[in-house]
């Protein structure tokens, strides 16, 4: 159990209207580049680390290859580095891309 309680200071009069507005802002992001990637062998997934435009070098972020296809289709396998695994790589790429066209 936390001894930690959620603070909201009266005054900013935060209503459910509110708190649904912000829910449902999303926010936008368009890839830079995609720097590397890596394989997390007990996830079974790779992860690529995205550089996003109009941010600095440090936000840079590691996603998960499945959901980066879905939200951005046109990230390719030749923007990355050369790698010892990236036949396997793009072999992965592939077939997420035939099963999100199906």
């Amino acid at each position: 159990m936390s001894r930690l309680k959620m603070y909201a200071e009266s005054s900013f009069e935060v209503t459910d209207e509110i708190l649904e507005h912000v829910a449902d802002q999303g926010i936008l992001l368009k890839v830079a580049r995609i720097e590397s990637h890596k394989f997390d062998k007990t996830r079974d997934c790779y992860y690529m680390l995205v550089h996003w435009e109009g941010f600095e070098a440090i936000e840079a972020s590691w996603e998960d290859v499945t959901q980066l296809l879905r939200d951005c289709p046109d990230v390719y396998v030749e923007a990355l580095k050369p790698g010892r695994d990236r036949e396997q790589l793009a072999s992965r790429i592939k077939s997420i891309q035939a099963k999100l066209k199906a």
